[in-house]
């Protein structure tokens, strides 16, 4: 692209407005060229009165359109998180702030900026929005990659009142409008299974309903009195009542080995560890994941499964391991597809088999 043209390209994106010719214009502006031109050379009053009808109705659909947009106000309100591969719908808060005038035929779109470019997401389209009226719209993707997606603006057109041409309004963008998309989700429930199954549970090291013996403790007012340790209560004097020890399930660390430097392959793995972690978190496990410049420690619940998306959106390839440190009672798998250099107590699941179960 030569310099020219970039420079054009650059002051094209920062107009505030913008005109695109419609099939319907381009036939109305061969017309007004040929009225003009036949007008002028025979001097015919009845094509003087043509072609100024034909370029009165272009000045019209001029003015109409610019009155539509004018009165007009959007703001766009970006998503927490994202998924790849699924529907992720942007906000457009609109609001007519005329009076009296309504606005006819707008449709509103968003344009994005990512690592793979740029693209416009198109939004709904409202033949008439009243006079002092606010609606709520949205307008609905689906993301191909994980990553930042950055909101370059929002934008309302309108081809009123004749459709000769469209007419774009860009609103500028007064704050850093951004959000993240995580990872492709992929079925992986046989696998989770398989791990769920092969960990377990341990003692939880409290009271609780297992069928190991705790402690004993003082009988309590109300409680049922066939739990009384009658022998213990006799050689202590006084009543007592046996508690068991609480079963909790393994902790476990999740490791995402990385082999290779094909791009793809890599998404894709990152997408099914994951899949896998969110799996084992929605089983009631307690999950962490290691992965490069990523440690999150084991924990469980809905805002767990937040961390992990946020971490693996904004991963970069190539950045090696953090420390960590795992307590006694957390098991660590390792997923990856050639068990290389695995640290003591480490499991290693082959990659191929979580390839094999998503396909």
């Amino acid at each position: 692209m030569s310099a020219m043209r970039r420079r054009w390209q650059s002051f094209w994106d920062r107009s505030p407005r913008q005109l695109k010719v419609q099939r319907d214009g381009r036939v109305i502006l061969l017309i007004a060229l040929a009225s003009g031109f036949a007008a002028i050379n025979t001097g015919n009053n009845l094509l003087f009165l043509g072609w100024g009808m034909v370029l009165a109705a272009i000045v019209i659909s001029g003015v109409l359109s610019e009155s539509t947009l004018r009165i007009l106000k959007l703001k766009v309100v970006p998503p927490d998180l994202g998924r790849a591969q699924e529907t992720v719908s942007l906000g457009l808060q609109l609001k007519n702030e005329s009076t009296q005038s309504p606005a006819f035929a707008t449709r509103y779109s968003v344009r994005l900026k990512h690592a793979q470019g740029e693209s416009l997401i198109h939004g709904p389209f409202r033949l008439r929005v009243e006079a002092k009226a606010s609606l709520d719209l949205h307008a609905r993707f689906v993301p191909s990659a994980r990553g930042l997606y950055d909101i370059e603006y929002v934008e309302a057109r309108t081809a009123y009142p004749f459709g000769f041409f469209e007419k774009i309004r860009r609103f500028e963008k007064k704050q850093n409008h951004s959000f993240w998309v995580g990872p492709a989700r992929l079925p992986v429930t046989d696998l989770t299974t398989s791990i769920y199954t092969r960990l377990g549970y341990s003692p939880a090291g409290s009271p609780g309903n297992g069928d190991e013996f705790f402690s004993l403790r003082d009988f309590r007012q109300g409680e049922d009195p066939r739990g009384i340790h009658w022998r213990a209560s006799a050689r202590r004097g006084k009543p007592l009542v046996r508690e068991h020890e609480a079963m909790a399930g393994n902790k476990v660390l999740l490791q995402l080995e990385t082999t290779g430097s094909n791009t793809d392959a890599l998404e894709n793995d990152l997408a099914l560890f994951c899949s896998v972690a969110e799996s084992l978190l929605e089983r009631g496990m307690s999950v962490g994941i290691l992965a490069p410049g990523v440690f999150i420690a084991p924990a469980s619940g809905p805002r767990q499964a937040t961390l992990f998306l946020m971490a693996c959106a904004s991963l970069t390839w190539g950045n090696s391991l953090p420390s960590y440190r795992l307590s006694p009672d957390t098991a660590h798998l390792v997923l990856g597809h050639r068990e290389t250099g695995l640290e003591s107590g480490a499991a290693f699941v082959p990659m191929d088999s979580l390839e094999a179960v998503a396909s």
